[in-house]
């Protein structure tokens, strides 16, 4: 009786033992897993905050190498600026037509008044060829009996003592034995009935590979046109020809009226 009260005791303690070490085992491993997950909390906020840091640091250098892109930026758009208005400045091929208006014909037919027209036409073309600047030119006869003009109104202001006008042009024809064909540059009163000055005559045996200057010279009129309203036209007049390969083409371009007081 006594053999299994002992027993019976020693199994109990047994039991009692056991359950206190399963205890004391289970609370170390969770601490030792608090302790590790905040190891893990810390190192992870430790490495965000690297990661912020160098985060704030490419920004920064973003920032800077943008705002470095723009200075760079802005001092390329200020170097085109610059050339642009060397560019301008240098620029000798501009064309002063004088105090008439379009007298290179690039506004196309605004402001010239057209007599048997088409004459203002845009180039190139395998017929009427090409402008000596721009697109644009005046094309007149090809065909026999032409009779084209074009004329531009305009008022010559007080004070006028010399005028110089002229254009260039380009001339072929295959009549190169008689005068048939002719160019008449004047300037006329506003009903165009009156020749007020013969600016410049050409005829088919003007004729010329190449672009030519024609006018130029000054012409000193002393104020006898001051503050009239006149009329600068250009007339082709193409006789009859045996044939109409016989007939002049006559290119014109570059049309200039200026004044000198």
């Amino acid at each position: 009786m006594k053999s299994s009260s002992a027993l019976l005791f020693f199994a109990a303690l047994s039991v009692l033992m056991f359950a206190v070490f399963y205890s004391c085992t289970s609370g170390t491993g969770v601490s030792q897993t608090g302790d590790d997950g905040n190891g893990t909390a810390d190192d992870d906020a430790s490495d965000d905050d690297d990661t912020s840091s160098g985060d704030d640091d490419d920004d920064d250098a973003s920032v800077d190498d943008d705002a470095g892109d723009d200075d760079d930026i802005s001092d390329d758009d200020n170097a085109d600026d610059d050339q642009a208005d060397d560019d301008t400045s240098d620029d000798d091929t501009v064309f002063d037509d004088g105090i008439i208006q379009n007298g290179d014909f690039e506004m196309g037919r605004k402001i010239w008044v057209e007599q048997n027209g088409p004459i203002i036409v845009l180039g190139p073309d395998s017929y009427w060829g090409h402008a000596y600047q721009g697109k644009w030119l005046a094309y007149f006869g090809g065909y026999i009996n032409a009779d084209q003009s074009i004329t531009q109104l305009f008022k010559i202001p007080q004070n006028t003592n010399w005028i110089e006008a002229g254009f260039v042009a380009l001339i072929f024809t295959a009549d190169t034995t008689t005068d048939n064909d002719v160019l008449n540059f004047e300037l006329l009163d506003q009903s165009e009935t009156t020749v007020l000055q013969s600016l410049q005559t050409l005829t088919n045996m003007d004729a010329y590979s190449n672009w030519r200057d024609y006018g130029g010279e000054k012409i000193y009129v002393n104020g006898a046109y001051d503050d009239q309203n006149v009329k600068l036209r250009i007339r082709v007049k193409n006789t009859d020809h045996t044939s109409g390969w016989d007939a002049t083409h006559w290119h014109i371009d570059n049309v200039y009226f200026r004044i000198g007081k």
